[in-house]
């Protein structure tokens, strides 16, 4: 049995996350073609810096905050239940990310290939699969098999992830839904 470091462990979780590549590039192109844009943001980003993060605010939100727990300590000793697996020097990265994201993968999340085919898409996986970011996560992605079976059954046509892990073993399925983020992550499938 092995016993992955907080640090793989935090990366795992990382290999299932995935952000959208084309809306991102086309932000990057906005900020790229518009000078007036990077100075606004700019110009917002610092009143957000001194509006949010200037001691003279984050101190009284500290003291609201401590006084706020207090009460809670107070008033809810008895009932408070402890975490199901606490590890008070590192926290579990999906507990503590959980808000994060903008969207969550549902089994109804519509998946779609970017390739035109399924063959090239396998075989992009096929190369990603020799990268050390891949490599190290091998734990936690599907098998060769398994991948085919899900690049093939978007072939024709987008499918919600529901229905693209309902060929693949009942043990597996749950495994294999998580490891779709994974393919958005590497711009093998997109969310339509």
């Amino acid at each position: 049995m092995t016993i992955d470091t907080y640090d793989m462990y935090c990366g795992h979780a990382s290999t299932l996350v995935a952000v959208d590549i084309e809306a991102t590039a086309k932000a990057f192109l906005a900020l790229f073609k518009s000078r007036e844009l990077r100075l606004q943001m700019g110009a917002a980003g610092r009143e957000r810096a001194v509006k949010v993060y200037d001691w003279a605010t984050i101190i009284p939100q500290y003291e609201s905050l401590w006084a706020e727990l207090k009460e809670i300590r107070h008033s809810q000793a008895g009932d408070q239940k402890p975490v199901a697996h606490p590890w008070p020097a590192r926290l579990d990265p999906f507990y503590a990310f959980a808000s994060y994201p903008t969207q969550t993968l549902l089994p109804e999340t519509v998946l779609q290939l970017v390739d035109s085919d399924a063959s090239t898409a396998i075989a992009r996986v096929t190369q990603y699969q020799s990268l050390a970011m891949v490599i190290y996560a091998s734990q936690v992605l599907p098998t060769e098999t398994e991948l085919q079976a899900i690049l093939a059954g978007l072939a024709t046509s987008p499918q919600a992830a529901g229905t693209l892990i309902a060929v693949i073993a009942s043990e597996r399925q749950a495994f294999v839904f998580r490891a779709l983020v994974w393919l958005v992550k590497l711009g093998v499938l997109k969310v339509c």
